[in-house]
């Protein structure tokens, strides 16, 4: 008998955990629902997957049961309003009503519209009774972003739901708060470069940077770890940064990888020789190391007076270079160069004769400084005339005013 009333018991507690772990599944339960105007229907696609997709994974961080219900004009036709008091009269009803068939307390639907270059993101959410639980907007310029907007608005979703912001709060724990546990709980990488491995401490490959994200796999590293993350990627230098991991929810952003440049365009413009503009041509045979150009810079001289005839110089050299700074990702370099041209000038007056002075480039100084993979450099080059043939400026140096080397203002651009 005495057995009899024990299974009893121990089945009617079976059932009523069984109950109230339902229960608290039910309240935790959230159906997303989407709608995205960016572009045609494959930008539309693509996006409206990233939002799926990071919706997901956010919301399950913030301990809730999500189901990824679907396009909302799929429940509630193609006009789908941005006024959220529209929004709530015309749509959220046909919302709710397939929440509650999936069970579900929250409703929360993301409109994302306006072009690539700059969008707005809404996430708007309600509880099963229609009361607002969040109302988020924010501008988006890149797929990056986007995965950051829609972790601030899962994190507001979970202060306005009541829901604790971690997942790594014990069951002992009271309040809004999660427990510390002292340990590093989750790191989030965030990177431009599509499709880079990544790698750390050099050794442990974690994972492919996609649409711009990563998350890496679980281990439990104490707080104040020093992280390596190296970076790598075909067609780019490898590169490693290093970070403190001070809180236990990371999210990092990567610096962006710089590409491996062959061929490079490059623009000149040079003081002392203001009327004029010049283009040239590098090939790195080593790439960042050794590297060969040809320039052409052409310019025109006027006279001191009305009367006076414009001179017309062109400037035709051919380089060879060597770079004594040379890392990759770091923002200043210094090159050295040396080697040879000809100024040919013309005069606009009847039967003048075609001038060529030819120099020496014995040594070229160039500070480049680097944004992206587009170079900024100032050179200062010294070039002696050599005197030979038809020529105008004689055997000496080529200075700006007798005094001054000439200096090169200058852009180089890969293709």
């Amino acid at each position: 008998m005495r057995m009899q009333k024990a299974a009893c018991l121990l089945f009617f507690s079976l059932l009523w955990l069984t109950s109230l772990a339902a229960q608290e599944a039910q309240s935790n339960a959230v159906s997303i629902y989407w709608h995205v105007s960016i572009g045609d229907a494959a930008e539309n696609a693509r996006y409206a997957d990233i939002i799926a997709r990071t919706s997901l994974i956010e919301f399950q961080q913030k301990g809730f049961v999500v189901t990824p219900a679907g396009k909302i004009e799929s429940f509630a036709g193609s006009d789908v309003p941005d006024d959220v008091s529209e929004f709530e009269k015309k749509t959220l009803p046909r919302l709710q009503e397939n929440a509650a068939g999936a069970k579900s307390s929250f409703v929360v639907a993301i409109l994302y519209h306006g072009d690539a270059a700059l969008a707005t993101v809404t996430v708007y959410a309600w509880n099963r009774n229609g009361k607002m639980v969040l109302s988020y907007q924010d501008r988006v310029r890149s797929g990056l972003e986007l995965y950051t907007r829609m972790t601030k608005s899962a994190e507001q979703f979970a202060s306005g739901a009541g829901k604790v912001e971690s997942t790594a709060q014990t069951a002992g724990t009271t309040g809004d708060e999660p427990q510390k546990r002292g340990f590093v709980q989750q790191v989030v990488l965030y990177s431009w470069d599509e499709g880079a491995e990544i790698y750390v401490n050099k050794v442990i490959r974690v994972g492919v940077i996609i649409d711009g994200k990563l998350t890496l796999p679980y281990m439990p590293m104490p707080l104040q770890t020093r992280f390596v993350v190296e970076k790598r990627k075909n067609g780019y230098y490898s590169d490693t940064e290093e970070f403190i991991l001070d809180e236990e929810w990371m999210e990092l952003r990567l610096s962006p990888l710089e590409k491996i440049t062959t061929h490079e365009s490059v623009f000149l413009y040079s003081l002392g020789q203001f009327a004029g503009f010049g283009l040239g041509y590098n090939y790195n045979i080593m790439p960042k190391r050794i590297f060969l150009g040809a320039e052409n810079y052409f310019y025109i001289q006027f006279g001191d007076s009305d009367q006076s005839n414009p001179v017309f110089h062109d400037d035709i050299r051919i380089l060879a270079g060597y770079y004594l700074l040379n890392e990759p990702d770091i923002p200043i370099r210094v090159n050295l160069t040396t080697g040879a041209g000809v100024v040919l000038t013309f005069l606009s007056i009847p039967n003048a004769p075609i001038y060529t002075d030819f120099y020496f480039n014995l040594v070229n100084v160039s500070l480049e400084f680097r944004a992206w993979n587009t170079i900024v450099f100032l050179r200062e080059e010294f070039k002696l005339g050599l005197g030979l043939g038809d020529n105008l400026l004689g055997m000496k140096f080529f200075m700006l005013g007798g005094r001054v080397p000439p200096v090169t203002f200058g852009l180089k651009m890969p293709f």
